[in-house]
């Protein structure tokens, strides 16, 4: 299953009791789905997170990037931070399709309701975790 399917399912599911999804449409980046209230959300699939992808995304749509548990991409999101969170309706997905583990953070909200000298610290604590590695 590659990230795209799993995406259509983790959000298909997450919905499975409100109902609240009228439209899901592949738009080829990325899959966007229409809600009940008319609020539209796109999940975009970056495989390996970069800049060029991340610029091109309206800063107030609702959006959420989904990429693989690497190192590489936990290292970016580290050193973009700066730029990630004054997107106030982006949220990351970290998924280990392999265990089916996954973390999620929105930079945005994790910037106002914690401690900026433990970030890099609690960051790698979730995406060890995803790993099914414990840290000291």
């Amino acid at each position: 299953m590659d990230l795209k399917e799993w995406t259509s399912i983790y959000v298909k599911h997450k919905d499975i009791i409100k109902k609240n999804i009228i439209k899901e449409e592949d738009k080829g980046s990325h899959i966007e789905y229409e809600y009940k209230n008319h609020i539209k959300h796109s999940y975009f699939i970056i495989p390996e997170l970069n800049n060029a992808d991340i610029d091109n995304i309206n800063k107030k749509d609702f959006t959420t990037i989904v990429t693989r548990n690497k190192k590489e991409n936990l290292d970016f999101l580290i050193s973009e931070w700066e730029k990630l969170k004054e997107f106030p309706n982006m949220t990351f997905i970290f998924v280990n399709q392999e265990l089916n583990t996954k973390w999620v953070i929105k930079p945005y909200t994790h910037h106002k309701i914690s401690d900026e000298k433990s970030l890099v610290r609690g960051l790698t604590a979730m995406f060890y975790r995803c790993e099914g590695i414990e840290q000291q």
